[in-house]
């Protein structure tokens, strides 16, 4: 019941008679009058009220009838009349309260965990917890009448595990747990079934596979896989985690799949080599293999010199990896050992075919004066830019000089340039040196420098892992 009520009195000449006045909205009125579960049967929109099907209908009426049949049975006890309500008519539920005042109608011995996702699905996966009555509770707590049932959740809480099926009392919240644990499993399925194909891989020498490429090989995979079809790439890794094998044969998938990969790339390769345009003047002229938009191209950075976005480049692409590009720099010695065994094609290649590399990791060699403390200090000058160390190495020398290695990730040759100099200002410091750059003023000088560090370079057992 709602309503504003003042009372006030006219005035001697009416010998001070009361006026009650009661202020109140339209459905106020209607409550007030008609009482509290109106809404509930009625069937005209336009009176505001809930149309509601015949089954509620019924089940309120008859629920109602119950509670004017014990008021009639306990007139005597108000007491006893409670009590069998309580017991005989909500025995089998339970109605709880939100912090914000909403109720929660729930099956009996029910949890915080149903509570939670009867809220929200989303709040039922980042809950950690809960408090119940103000005091912390499990979640595996049977919730009472009238509790004041309060969520902690966690936007990155791990989510529900398969024991929260023995908390959970409603179809609804079983239904959306095992929902997201079967999604759960999905992924670490997928995650699994692309590392093995990755190590397989490089097992026999090949290319990582890519996604475009496993796209295009999958309607040649004839037959169901473990009694499923494979719809998309997603399936074959999940398929790819388990014992897979082609129903109605012996043959295994994974192989298979690496099989159809090596066709395809020769297939592209051969198609690549013989495709040709016509010049102004007549003359054919081939194009080159980045001109083939069809193919994914899966750019790597090379190793021995180790290019950052801004160096001069150049690109070699194997004979047997057609869609598979090393990026060296244009300076490298090894592209000269390339083309004349003619193993590999070797090109012209733009960064901005690179967009998938966003940090390069290079390596810097320093000489510097033995001290205490050379080691942290070069490497707080070095992370104090924002660059993170992978590897670090050192060695000293009876002459009282020592030759630091460390390999770190730069965004381009800007940021790689400002490490350099930066360290070159450093005390103590005789010379920087990007590994396998001869820009120095005696090459000899350079070589030396390279000589020292190659054992600490070479040397995986040597090395400092930073985080």
């Amino acid at each position: 019941y709602q309503s504003l009520h003042t009372t006030v009195f006219k005035g001697p000449n009416t010998r001070f008679v009361p006026l009650d006045i009661h202020i109140r909205t339209k459905s106020m009125h209607k409550i007030a009058e008609e009482g509290i579960a109106v809404d509930v049967f009625s069937s005209d929109p336009e009176s505001g009220g809930v149309v509601s099907d015949s089954n509620w209908r019924e089940r309120i009426t008859l629920w109602l009838r119950s509670i004017r049949e014990y008021c009639h049975e306990f007139s005597d006890s108000s007491r006893d009349l409670v009590d069998a309500v309580r017991y005989d008519l909500l025995g089998n539920r339970v109605f709880v309260f939100t912090p914000k005042g909403r109720i929660v109608d729930l099956p009996k011995d029910s949890t915080p965990v149903d509570v939670a996702y009867r809220i929200h699905s989303e709040v039922g996966h980042r809950m950690i917890g809960s408090h119940v009555n103000g005091r912390t509770v499990g979640l595996d707590h049977k919730l009472q009448n009238a509790d004041l049932v309060e969520i902690m959740t966690d936007p990155s809480a791990p989510g529900p595990s398969l024991d929260w099926l023995d908390f959970a009392k409603t179809r609804t919240a079983r239904s959306k747990i095992r929902k997201l644990l079967r999604e759960k499993e999905r992924g670490s399925q997928m995650e699994a079934g692309r590392r093995i194909l990755k190590e397989s891989a490089r097992t026999r020498l090949e290319p990582v596979p890519s996604d475009a490429g496993i796209r295009e090989i999958l309607p040649s995979i004839q037959g169901t896989v473990n009694g499923k079809t494979l719809r998309n790439v997603d399936d074959l890794y999940v398929a790819l985690s388990g014992s897979a094998v082609i129903d109605g044969g012996n043959s295994e998938l994974e192989p298979m799949v690496l099989d159809l990969l090596r066709d395809r790339r020769a297939k592209v390769f051969r198609n690549s080599s013989k495709s040709a345009t016509w010049t102004d003047n007549g003359l054919q002229e081939k194009k080159t293999l980045l001109d083939l938009e069809h193919e994914e191209v899966v750019p790597s950075l090379a190793t021995c010199c180790r290019p950052v976005r801004g160096d001069k480049v150049k690109a070699v692409r194997s004979v047997h990896s057609p869609n598979s590009l090393t990026i060296h720099r244009a300076e490298c010695s090894g592209l000269e050992k390339v083309e004349a065994e003619g193993s590999a094609l070797v090109e012209e290649f733009d960064w901005n075919n690179a967009d998938d590399i966003d940090f390069c990791a290079v390596q810097a060699v320093i000489e510097a004066k033995d001290s205490v403390g050379l080691l942290a200090a070069v490497s707080s000058c070095i992370t104090e830019l924002g660059k993170p160390i992978v590897k670090s190495a050192s060695s000293s020398y009876a002459t009282g000089y020592a030759t630091l290695a460390y390999e770190f990730l730069v965004e381009d040759i800007d940021a790689l340039t400002l490490v350099l100099e930066s360290l070159r200002g450093m005390e103590g410091i005789d010379s920087v040196r990007r590994k396998g750059d001869p820009t120095t003023p005696s090459v000899d000088q350079a070589q030396d420098v390279d000589d020292k560090a190659k054992a600490l370079l070479d040397d995986e057992s040597i090395w400092t892992e930073e985080l």
